[in-house]
């Protein structure tokens, strides 16, 4: 009886023993596995367009993301992980073409993409068909795309940015709160990045509808649509949004000024970028306001948020890496995981000063749970933060 008690409890007890015996050697079975079996090394891909003519954003980010890289990102095992450059030219076709290669490279473990919301758009699609890829979005704002990833169940992606919603919010309310008088705003769209002017000023429109504002004008602005239709709208205008990039908003200024008119103007994040505050301040001083998805407190990200943005980007890749063995299944298990318990990410510059210091926190769908804040421009620059009442700045 004893024998047979005893061999039960072997059968009961051995499998018990050997996952135990597994689960602590897990770790050093996958090390062991990257080192011998991997051929090539491991490599994040940045796929967004420095090449752009007239669309600085890119390049702040890229010149901000790729001057962290003295800080090598290594993995759980201590292993490197290579960052690569792609160019994508911001076109569809050739962004799809590399992100075809990228998603049949095992060794690519995570894709950063793209320099807006337009061609992350179309880009996600392709992206969701395939093997699950983790991603990064540090640009792309529209709230769609969210909502697609969210669909297929991909939960191995983040977006860097808080979304439209997030910055609607925050222009309606400085609306609200500098201009509270003003009735009549005319809003307008960007032809050549459709996904986040239609997303982002429908939002704004509905949101303002719903208070005591009027909506004059709501179109798009590019290659074939200038404001010369709107004129005679434009002289009963209180306050203009543009939602866009900035090669139109520069456009834009100068026919403002032009016009002799003196409308506030209030921009999105795709005009932060020092050619705006340059032109801003030469033509339409005093007049210009422009949403920031960045706390700004250093004297030199003034000029430059999306290199702050950048920085703040190869920060959260480091922290994700280093939590990671390297390979593709492991980094979307890791990033899964970070949005199941809400992950807060610290970020700060070289000069470690507290006041500098930036924090993000991603919520279950990947969503960058922060604010948008209000700068004026002036003097080539943005100005002081507006601070509203009551609203919660994530770097508190």
């Amino acid at each position: 009886m004893k024998k047979i008690i005893k061999n039960l409890g072997l059968y009961l007890f051995l499998p018990l023993i050997i996952a135990i015996i597994f689960f602590v050697l897990q770790d050093w079975f996958q090390d062991i596995k990257i080192k011998f079996l991997s051929q090539k090394p491991p490599y994040v891909a940045v796929l967004i367009s420095k090449e752009s003519i007239d669309f600085d954003i890119p390049k702040d980010f890229i010149g901000g993301f790729f001057e962290e890289e003295t800080n090598p990102v290594l993995a759980k095992n201590g292993k490197k992980v290579e960052l690569k450059h792609f160019e994508d030219f911001l076109s569809e076709a050739e962004s799809s073409r590399q992100l075809e290669k990228l998603i049949a490279d095992k060794n690519c473990l995570l894709i950063i993409c793209n320099a807006n919301s337009t061609l992350t758009n179309s880009n996600i699609d392709l992206l969701m068909s395939a093997e699950k890829v983790p991603i990064i979005m540090p640009i792309a704002t529209d709230n769609i795309i969210m909502k697609k990833t969210k669909s297929v169940k991909h939960n191995g992606i983040l977006r860097i940015l808080p979304d439209n919603q997030k910055q609607a919010e925050t222009i309606c309310q400085f609306i609200n709160a500098e201009f509270r008088e003003s009735k009549n705003i005319v809003i307008y769209g960007d032809e050549d990045n459709r996904s986040y002017s239609i997303n982002l000023s429908r939002i704004i429109a509905d949101r303002l509808r719903k208070g005591d504002k009027r909506i004059s004008i709501q179109e798009l602005i590019g290659p074939s649509n200038s404001i010369a239709s709107t004129i005679s709208f434009l002289k009963n205008a209180n306050v203009i949004v543009y939602v866009g990039v900035s090669h139109h908003a520069s456009l834009l200024i100068d026919q403002l000024s032009l016009l002799e008119l003196d409308i506030p103007l209030i921009m999105t994040d795709g005009c932060l970028v020092a050619s705006i505050f340059s032109t801003a301040s030469q033509k339409y001083e005093d007049k210009c306001y422009i949403a920031s998805p960045a706390i700004l407190n250093n004297e030199n990200q003034f000029i430059s948020p999306y290199k702050v943005i950048g920085k703040d980007t190869y920060q959260i890749l480091k922290g994700i890496i280093s939590e990671t063995f390297p390979t593709r299944k492991n980094v979307y298990e890791t990033i899964e995981g970070m949005r199941n318990e809400g992950k807060k990410f610290t970020c700060k510059d070289n000069n470690n000063r507290e006041e500098d210091i930036r924090y993000y926190e991603f919520n279950s769908e990947g969503n960058n749970v922060g604010e948008y804040f209000m700068y004026p421009i002036t003097e080539g620059r943005l100005g002081e933060r507006y601070k509203f009442p009551n609203t919660k700045l994530h770097n508190q």
